[in-house]
């Protein structure tokens, strides 16, 4: 039978029932192991800790999903993405992506918030650009779509842009994308 233990450093042995010590490897009396429970044990909370920061850091650096509008500007058929699908599209068959986007002229549309902006001469010389990239544009970053255009309209971190234009590209850094690069006709800021 289990006997209650009487000191808060002792324990009643699982085994056994006597007495042994909270922080005893093994009991004295019968020899079995005082095993902490799993949830108490380094390499557990140190899985669940991992497993935490990981749907954390996906939920906060989980890309927009912005709608995208292709219109094929040949047959006229507009076909709408989500900015998910651009991408996936992108890193799963680059090739497909540029066939269907880049080789053909397609006209994009979408609405994005700006996530960063410099001038394009300054991201060709950080090596940081296609060597396409006109020096003479301004480049918006709206996550991992960047877009270059010659009109400079009055815009902050943070604002919303609407964007007409064409995919120029993709960069790809240790087979993974950098980002998409769309070349503007039109880029305004939404009200």
């Amino acid at each position: 039978m289990e006997q209650q233990a009487t000191n808060k450093n002792l324990k009643p042995c699982k085994a056994c029932g006597k007495e042994m010590a909270k922080s005893a490897k093994a009991c004295p009396h019968c020899g079995a192991k005082n095993k902490k429970p799993i949830f108490l044990r380094g390499w557990f909370i140190a899985v669940v800790v991992l497993l935490v920061a990981f749907v954390v850091s996906n939920i906060l650096i989980a890309k927009p999903n912005y709608t995208i509008t292709a219109t094929v500007v040949e047959s006229g058929e507009t076909t709408t993405y989500k900015a998910n699908e651009i991408r996936n599209m992108a890193r799963e068959d680059a090739q497909a992506f540029l066939d269907t986007f880049v080789n053909t002229e397609t006209i994009i549309e979408f609405t994005a918030t700006v996530t960063n902006q410099y001038s394009a001469a300054d991201a060709v010389l950080n090596h940081d650009m296609l060597n396409n990239a006109y020096n003479d544009s301004w480049v918006y970053e709206c996550d991992d779509i960047r877009v270059s255009c010659f009109t400079y309209p009055t815009v902050e971190v943070g604002d919303e842009i609407a964007v007409t234009g064409m995919f120029d590209g993709i960069r790809v850094v240790n087979n993974e994308i950098e980002y998409i690069a769309v070349v503007a006709t039109s880029v305004e800021k939404v009200k």
